[in-house]
C-alpha cells in the first residue's frame, strides 16, 4: 500500500475519533438539541437519494421490482440502523464542535431550578448516560453532562451558571 494512503487513513480515523469525543470536554452542552439540527439535514437528504434512486430505476424500465423493492427495504432499514446508532452521534458532535469553534461566542447566564436529573453509569468511567433537565423563565434546557460536573447537583436545586452560545445557538460551557 501506498504511505500517502495509510498516513491520510490514520488521519481520517484521528479526526473521526476526535470529533466523536469532542463534547466530553463540556461539563454541559445542548446534545438532544444538535441531533434534533442533524435530522433536519441529514433526513430530508436521505429522503432525495431514496426518490432519485426510485426515479432513476424506474427511467431504466429493466429492473426486476420483486427483487428491487426486497433489496431496496433492505438498504432503507440498514440505513436507518446504521443512521441511528452510530451516524446520528458523529453527526451531533460535528455540530456541536462547529457551534464551539467557529463565530463569536455570547456569554449567557443560565438562572433556573433543575427539574430531572439523569445519571447512569456507562461501562466505562466516562462513559455513561449523564443529563439535566433544568427550568429557565418558562423554557426547558436539556444538557448532557459528564459524570463529574452533574454529581454535585440534585432534582430542586438552583442552577447558576454563566455558559456560552455558539453559532449555531447551542448552549454549552
Amino acid at each position: 500500500m501506498n504511505r500517502k494512503f495509510v498516513f491520510g487513513m490514520i488521519l481520517i480515523v484521528v479526526l473521526i475519533v476526535f470529533i466523536i469525543f469532542y463534547p466530553l470536554q463540556f461539563d454541559f452542552y445542548e446534545d438532544l438539541k444538535a441531533k434534533k439540527i442533524a435530522d433536519h439535514i441529514f433526513i430530508p437528504t436521505f429522503f432525495l437519494v431514496v426518490l432519485y434512486d426510485l426515479f432513476r430505476n424506474i427511467k431504466k424500465g429493466e429492473k426486476k421490482w420483486k427483487a428491487y423493492s426486497l433489496d431496496f427495504i433492505k438498504g432503507v432499514a440498514l440505513c436507518a440502523v446504521l443512521y441511528f446508532f452510530i451516524l446520528r452521534s458523529f453527526f451531533s458532535s460535528g455540530i456541536l464542535f462547529v457551534n464551539s469553534i467557529f463565530g463569536a461566542k455570547e456569554q449567557v447566564q443560565m438562572r433556573g431550578v433543575i427539574t430531572h436529573k439523569t445519571d447512569s453509569k456507562g461501562s466505562g468511567k466516562l462513559i455513561g448516560e449523564y443529563e439535566l433537565i433544568v427550568a429557565d423563565k418558562g423554557s426547558e434546557y436539556i444538557f448532557d453532562s459528564n459524570h463529574l460536573a452533574i454529581k454535585n447537583y440534585a432534582v430542586g436545586d438552583a442552577f447558576e451558571v454563566d455558559m456560552n452560545m455558539g453559532i449555531l445557538n447551542l448552549i454549552y460551557k
